[in-house]
Order: C-alpha cells, then sequence, then structure tokens
C-alpha cells in the first residue's frame, strides 16, 4: 500500500458485504450500555480494540476574574484491547486511560496523550461517545482528531457510535472537515467515517466520506 500523505480508506465493499456488516452490527449493544470500562462481553467477542470517550461540561479549571479558559469541556478517552479465540478467557481488566483533550467551547486548548496503544495494524474496532455533555461540536472534533490518528496507525474504525440527540450536530461539524454522506469522485477506496447513533435509528446510521 502507498502512502502519499493522504489518508488510507477503509471503505470499498459490495452490496452482499454491506450486508454482513449490518447484521454483525447489530449483534452490539447499544453505547448507552458501554461505559469507559470497556469490558463488555460483546465487545470482546466482536472487536480487537475499543475506545470510550467521556465528556465533562464545565470543569472549573483556571476559574478566575476575567478568565477566558473557563469553563473546560474535559473528554477522557480510553481504551481497551481485546484477544479472540476458541481459548481465549474473557478480558476483565478495565480500559486505560488514552487521551486527554480540553476545549473553551469549541477551541481547542489543549491535548495530553497518557501510552500507546501498541495494537497491531489492520486490527478491527469501535469508539463510544458517552451520553455525558452537550459540547457536541467540540465531541466531533475529537471524534475527527482520533478517526485521523487512528487511520495513520493503521487500524480499523468500525463504527463510531454517538448519541441519539448528538448525532445531527456532530453529522454537521463532520461536513466542516469535508466528511459528506457521499462518495467522492476520486478513484480508488476511501477514507470515511460509519457514525451511528444510539438509541439506534435507521436515519441515524451512515457513512460519510472525506473528500478530497
Amino acid at each position: 500500500m502507498q502512502k502519499s500523505g493522504q489518508f488510507r480508506n477503509r471503505i470499498g465493499i459490495g452490496p452482499l458485504l454491506a450486508g454482513i456488516c449490518l447484521a454483525f452490527m447489530s449483534q452490539l449493544p447499544c453505547g448507552a450500555e458501554i461505559d469507559p470500562n470497556l469490558v463488555d462481553p460483546v465487545l470482546q467477542k466482536e472487536f480487537q480494540w475499543a475506545m470510550f470517550i467521556e465528556m465533562n461540561d464545565n470543569k472549573p479549571y483556571l476559574n478566575y476574574p476575567g478568565s477566558k479558559l473557563n469553563p473546560l469541556t474535559l473528554f477522557r478517552v480510553t481504551a481497551n484491547t481485546f484477544q479472540q479465540g476458541k481459548n481465549i478467557t474473557s478480558n476483565s481488566t478495565p480500559a486505560q486511560l488514552y487521551e486527554v483533550f480540553w476545549y473553551r467551547d469549541e477551541v481547542p486548548i489543549g491535548m495530553r496523550r497518557f501510552r500507546a496503544l501498541n495494537i497491531g495494524a489492520n486490527q478491527i474496532g469501535a469508539i463510544f461517545l458517552g451520553r455525558t455533555g452537550n459540547n457536541s461540536v467540540a465531541a466531533a472534533k475529537v471524534l475527527v482528531r482520533l478517526a485521523v490518528e487512528l487511520d495513520l496507525q493503521e487500524l480499523q474504525t468500525s463504527v463510531v457510535e454517538v448519541p441519539l440527540d448528538q448525532y445531527d450536530v456532530i453529522t454537521s461539524e463532520l461536513a466542516h472537515y469535508s466528511f459528506l454522506p457521499r462518495m467522492s469522485a476520486s478513484k480508488g477506496r476511501q477514507f470515511s467515517i460509519h457514525l451511528r447513533s444510539y438509541p439506534y435509528s435507521k436515519d441515524k446510521d451512515g457513512y460519510y466520506y472525506l473528500q478530497h
């Protein structure tokens, strides 16, 4: 595979394979049942890795008169890995903190990475955005940042699940980064984000392709 500064693409499947993928995804627990520990047995059965984004609004950091850095939204990203196989026991080890992001409204203020993922290339996983917090625009920015970061590490993100009430805002923000619900005119496989709501809604489940 050639690397020419463009994102690697994950989507290029025919109708039959698409149907198989939809049946596969219907077996997942809804995002409301997933927590930052990521020890759900269904996740462990279907994926090699998973991430959870926990959003907390109004953190009182740098709270002094005239401060332009308060309130902040804190995003905590935890990650877990799973081994698969007939003789593999379930992983009961809680996920570890991977990265944190700080946003003032829609503006990124800071980011810190706590550890490397150490996941082999081409491993398949999922990302879940928790219900807490209301800064959906900043959440979309974090999702794009993670999607690009994971792609550069040659990891495959099968689905990104977000709360139903944040889906439209997030898709609108994805459009600002040229992720649109149609494939671009360029040839070859294309980089995309599979976004799905929870609770599930059939009209809130789609692929958003990077236009370039």
